[in-house]
């Protein structure tokens, strides 16, 4: 579904004026996990230059989003303003879904 968020976000009209936060990366057009770490780096420099001390904690979320109660996320989009036509769709793309990873001969 990560490729499939942009779109959906563009689709109908939301683009970069929703109501996710400023601190978003990834999931938004000319905003990716990039720009993340030279944000974070900025910030931290920043710190640094003024005398402050920089703190950091990094988290593993593999398997993650495989816990993620698609109620609640669908609850999340129509609180985002998606469409009814759009929030159906991405139901119907959930619906009974397994996802799993093929490298080579290898699946997950």
């Amino acid at each position: 579904m990560a490729s499939v968020r942009p779109s959906v976000i563009t689709l109908v009209g939301v683009g970069d004026t929703c109501s996710l936060d400023d601190r978003q990366y990834g999931a938004l057009r000319q905003r990716s996990t990039t720009h993340a770490l030279v944000d974070m780096l900025h910030h931290w420099h920043a710190a640094v230059d003024n005398g402050e001390s920089v703190r950091t904690v990094f988290v593993d979320f593999t398997k993650a989003f495989d816990r993620v109660d698609h109620n609640v996320l669908v609850a999340k989009l129509v609180s985002l303003g998606l469409s009814d036509v759009i929030v159906r769709w991405i139901c119907a793309f959930l619906r009974q879904r397994r996802q799993r990873v093929k490298i080579a001969d290898f699946l997950s």
